[in-house]
């Protein structure tokens, strides 16, 4: 499979954890987009199904995330293409045209 559409993240990266909470539609930035995307994060229900796959893929229980995907993400390249690996995908088309690094 190969995704058609995707968009680059700027959570994560190198040696950090992919937070799947901080992934949002919210558009707002500060402190007021922070608390309404920390408020939201356990009721979602596509997130709590993601955390007990992650959880699964990692061999630990959703309470044990946190250190799991730290310790998987020390090594980034191999973490992010195992993921990819694991959900069948073999690339995505990136559109950087909102993207402002």
């Amino acid at each position: 499979m190969l995704d058609s559409h995707a968009h680059p993240l700027d959570e994560g990266g190198p040696g950090q954890p992919l937070d799947l909470g901080r992934v949002t539609l919210e558009l707002v930035q500060g402190e007021e987009a922070e608390r309404r995307r920390a408020e939201a994060a356990p009721t979602r229900l596509s997130q709590e199904l993601m955390a007990v796959r992650l959880a699964a893929y990692l061999g630990c229980e959703p309470e044990e995330l946190g250190p799991a995907r730290a310790e998987a993400s020390a090594d980034w390249g191999e973490y992010v293409g195992g993921l990819f690996r694991d959900a069948g995908l073999r690339g995505a088309v990136l559109d950087p045209g909102v993207y402002e690094a």
